[in-house]
């Protein structure tokens, strides 16, 4: 569904899910409440966030939340449900873009992150976005096919390298192909 006007949250709960839109809406106001995107929304309105919560799914390649100006009031919190697969940090990830203003920045807090993860959030000036930096949580190690002991992909065998050392495969570790191995290609 779509329509058009100003959307004002007082006291509840906006979850946006699937193909919904209030794109058509200039103003997005939340008071004492909560936003929640399944997706990201790029209506591209003034932005009024006052004692609320914004919450996303995941973090991205780019922002989820995008205005032409964020008012920020109170105290406003952004929680994250859930977070890929980290190999290192810090790792920065766009929450909010803001294309003409950010007003009420030290008001905006990070809230609840999944897994054991920690960080703060940033107002990248050059960029007009404010971002989630995470700074620890568990990390999931990479690994390099090397092939030196045989061609098989397998969970006991010794045929890949986490930087010098021989390792075997886990499920869920992430795995690199490149034209260094020295055993089977």
């Amino acid at each position: 569904n779509t329509y058009s006007g100003n959307t004002i949250v007082n006291n509840g709960v906006l979850h946006l899910t699937g193909n919904s839109s209030i794109a058509g809406s200039q103003v997005l106001t939340v008071n004492n409440g909560g936003l929640i995107l399944d997706a990201a929304y790029a209506g591209n309105p003034v932005i009024n966030f006052t004692n609320s919560t914004l919450t996303i799914p995941t973090l991205g390649i780019s922002a989820y939340l995008i205005g032409s100006t964020e008012n920020f009031g109170g105290i406003d919190t952004i929680n994250v449900t859930s977070i890929s697969r980290q190999t290192s940090f810090p790792a920065v990830y766009p929450v909010i873009k803001y294309n003409t203003a950010l007003n009420g920045f030290p008001s905006l807090a990070l809230g609840s992150l999944p897994n054991g993860f920690g960080g703060f959030m940033s107002n990248d000036v050059a960029n007009q976005t404010i971002d989630l930096v995470l700074n620890s949580g568990p990390l999931t190690p990479v690994i390099s096919w090397n092939g030196n002991v045989s061609g098989n992909w397998d969970t006991g065998t010794l045929n890949w390298l986490t930087g010098a050392a021989a390792t075997n495969y886990v499920d869920g570790t992430i795995v690199k192909f490149s034209d260094l191995a020295t055993g089977t290609k």
